[in-house]
């Protein structure tokens, strides 16, 4: 369907192709008209939450999906997470209403135990979400209250895959022999 065989891809009902998240975000969002979120928060801090996000891309691809990654890219992630974890500014990015940079962050962020396990050195199977008294919240208190915030949302809720699953998945891919199809 899209040349480069991207996902996510949406068709709109127009037969428009979009490939990237963030534009498929912004073209949903717009639907809204004035009752967008981007209307409501602006542009700047959506842009603000892309460089952010930015930051965590390509260290948590090695990461996670390569055989080797470097103590560069675990410290890039680590600044990165600090980063986001300082510019929180409540239980959502912006403060206590929930914004378009939200659904940005957390589709990178979504990732962060499969990636914190792989650095701990942690088996995909005991891979589980962060929580208060864990050492990675501790570290990062705003990101880990973020998480559990937007995860208990239930349209994310109902789509969310499990982060151990994540993690079997990713080394899977890391052994070459990826299996999209992993049950719980």
């Amino acid at each position: 369907m899209y040349p480069v065989g991207k996902v996510p891809l949406l068709i709109t009902k127009e037969g428009k192709t979009i490939a990237e998240s963030d534009v498929i975000m912004r073209y949903l969002d717009e639907s809204k008209g004035p009752e967008s979120l981007l209307a409501r928060w602006g542009e700047a801090e959506f842009k603000r939450a892309e460089t952010l996000a930015s930051k965590l891309v390509a260290s948590y691809y090695r990461i996670l999906y390569t055989a080797d990654f470097t103590e560069q890219d675990a410290n890039l992630f680590r600044e990165g997470c600090q980063e986001i974890n300082d510019a929180i500014k409540g239980p959502y990015f912006l403060g206590n209403e929930i914004s378009l940079a939200d659904f940005l962050l957390l589709a990178h962020l979504n990732r962060f135990e499969p990636v914190m396990a792989r650095l701990d050195g942690i088996a995909p199977k005991d891979v589980r979400d962060v929580k208060p008294k864990d050492k990675n919240y501790e570290k990062w208190p705003r990101l880990g209250a973020f998480l559990e915030t937007m995860r208990r949302q239930p349209f994310v809720e109902s789509v969310r895959v499990p982060v151990h699953t994540q993690a079997k998945y990713a080394q899977t891919l890391r052994q070459g022999l990826p299996n999209p199809d992993l049950q719980d």
